[in-house]
C-alpha cells in the first residue's frame, strides 16, 4: 500500500538582515545630515525606525562602525571607483574624459539636497575622527585615477604639484556651489545682487574650467 509523500513547499526567504542593514543606515544618513553624528543616537535612530534598540550594535557592532558604513555610502555615491575605471578604461579621448568627469561633478550640485552630499559637506567642513580611515579605504584610490585623466589631458606627470593643483582648482568651484546652496548661507545668498539661475552656473563654471585646463596642455 503506498503512502502519499507530502512536500512541503519551499519559501523563499528574504533577507532581512541586509534590509534591515540598509534601513538603518539609510535613517542614520539623514539624521546626521540634519543635526550632525554628535547628536545622533543609536536610539534616535531605532525610534525612527521603530526597531529593537540594540539592533544597531546587532548589525554594526558600534555606532562608531554604522558611521563608517554612512561614510562609505557616502564617497561611493560621490564617485565609485568603478566609475572612474571605467571612465580610464573607456575609448575616450583625454578632453572627453574630463568633460565626462565634470558632469558628475555638476549632478553632484545638482543633488545638493541628498543625504549623502549633506553628511559629505559636514566632514569637509568639520572633519570627525573616522575620515582617516575613509581617506585611505576609499578616497585614495580614486584621486590615483583622476590623477591618470588629469596626466593624460595636460601631458604634466602624474607625481606633477601641478596636476594637483589642476584638479583643486577643477573641484573648488563645485565644492563652493554646494555651500552656497546650503540652508545656513541663504541669507548672505539672498544679500547677493545676481539672478541665481543655478542651470546657468554650472555650465559656466564647466566652460570655466575647460578653458583654463586648456591653457596647461603641453
Amino acid at each position: 500500500m503506498y503512502q502519499n509523500k507530502i512536500v512541503k513547499p519551499v519559501r523563499k526567504t528574504r533577507d532581512d538582515g541586509k534590509e534591515t542593514q540598509a534601513a538603518i543606515i539609510e535613517t542614520a544618513g539623514k539624521l546626521i545630515a540634519s543635526q550632525g553624528y554628535d547628536k545622533t543616537t543609536s536610539k534616535q535612530i531605532c525610534q525612527e525606525l521603530g526597531i529593537n534598540l540594540a539592533a544597531v550594535n546587532y548589525h554594526f557592532d558600534s555606532r562608531e562602525k554604522l558611521y563608517l558604513e554612512v561614510l562609505r555610502q557616502v564617497y561611493t555615491y560621490l564617485l565609485s571607483v568603478t566609475e572612474l575605471n571605467e571612465l580610464e578604461e573607456k575609448n575616450l579621448t583625454a578632453e572627453q574624459k574630463i568633460e565626462k568627469l565634470l558632469n558628475l561633478l555638476e549632478e553632484s550640485v545638482k543633488q545638493e539636497s541628498n543625504w549623502k552630499i549633506r553628511v559629505w559637506l559636514r566632514e569637509i567642513l568639520s572633519p570627525s575622527d573616522f575620515v582617516k580611515k575613509i581617506v585611505t579605504e576609499e578616497v585614495l584610490p580614486k584621486l590615483n585615477l583622476m590623477t591618470k585623466i588629469f596626466s593624460e589631458y595636460t601631458g604634466l606627470p602624474a607625481n606633477d604639484s601641478k596636476t594637483f593643483a589642476l584638479m583643486i582648482g577643477t573641484f573648488a568651484p563645485f565644492f563652493w556651489m554646494l555651500l552656497f546652496q546650503r540652508e545656513e548661507v541663504s541669507a548672505i545668498r539672498a544679500a547677493i545682487p545676481i539672478n541665481y539661475e543655478k542651470e546657468k552656473i554650472l555650465e559656466g563654471i564647466k566652460n570655466f574650467v575647460m578653458t583654463s585646463l586648456k591653457q596647461f596642455k603641453l
